[in-house]
């Protein structure tokens, strides 16, 4: 507490770390120790308080390694990622496009390539016409070749198909006018109608996907009577298209499933291309046991 005279002078005092200044008339000498001694640092009102460090001088935030688990973790990420990029690209292609969903399962990764031809009712034909290496507008010719054997073998393929009026049939479905841009369902490639006819007029084997897969041997000419004994493969789409299929050949040999026999009909020469494709149906077949084992 100030005396009584110095509570009659205005009184100012500034303190630095060092220093203090009084206003006013000077102070006894023991009385200005005690004011110095009471402002000093270490006697602040705060000095329980640890100084604020510089923050150049913060010590450096502390790094954590992740642990063994973490590691584990993400190295398992790592494997699982690398493991989707090697997933085989046929089998990929097979779950996305809706064309190679008409291969059976076992037989999607042998897919190397398809033909996707315009679907104006002419799409079978036009696929059977690039088999053969035809132009742009083979698909006529296909038709009229296929009315041709018909024609000319109208007996046996009226045995084959019941009657002579499902014989008619077949001729006015293959009958159309080069000209239209779109044909009608009932001139369009059918299995049931046009598989035995295609076999034959071109003595190739014929694999048809569809309710279910076939292949169509010719019945009158032998492997070696066939310009190029290559199978042609004709996938069904959604029940209204058709794709030819290219299939990759694994020791020279292609996949082939059970043909659609008519012994009756098959001539002795004929009868050699179920020798012939004894590799092709034991590969089929092989195939089709290990994507079981698989499930």
């Amino acid at each position: 507490m100030l005396t009584k005279s110095c509570s009659l002078k205005k009184l100012t005092l500034r303190c630095t770390n060092t220093t203090v200044s009084v206003t006013g008339p000077p102070l006894p000498a023991r009385q200005l120790k005690r004011l110095r001694k009471s402002n000093s640092p270490d006697h602040e009102d705060n000095n329980d308080t640890e100084p604020t460090a510089d923050l150049a001088k913060q010590p450096e935030e502390t790094q954590f390694e992740p642990s063994k688990g973490e590691q584990k973790i993400e190295n398992q990420d790592s494997d699982a990622e690398q493991s989707l990029d090697e997933i085989n690209n046929n089998a990929l292609l097979a779950l996305l496009d809706e064309k190679l969903a008409s291969v059976p399962k076992h037989l999607q990764h042998l897919v190397k390539d398809q033909f996707d031809p315009e679907g104006d009712g002419n799409c079978g034909f036009r696929c059977v016409a690039r088999a053969l290496g035809y132009d742009d507008n083979g698909f006529m010719r296909v038709r009229q070749e296929m009315i041709t054997d018909l024609t000319d073998n109208r007996a046996s393929y009226v045995k084959l198909q019941g009657s002579e009026q499902e014989v008619v049939n077949i001729l006015n479905g293959l009958t159309v006018d080069g000209t239209q841009s779109s044909v009608p369902p009932g001139k369009w490639l059918s299995k049931l109608s046009h598989g035995q006819i295609l076999a034959n007029t071109y003595t190739r084997q014929v694999f048809l996907s569809f309710d279910s897969c076939n292949t169509y041997l010719p019945l009158r000419l032998g492997p070696e009577d066939s310009k190029s004994n290559e199978p042609i493969y004709l996938l069904h789409v959604n029940k209204n298209h058709w794709v030819l299929a290219y299939m990759e050949e694994v020791d020279g040999v292609k996949p082939l499933p059970p043909p659609m026999l008519a012994t009756k009909c098959t001539s002795e020469t004929a009868k050699g291309w179920w020798s012939y494709i004894q590799q092709g149906l034991a590969f089929y077949h092989r195939l089709l046991v290990d994507s079981k084992k698989v499930i």
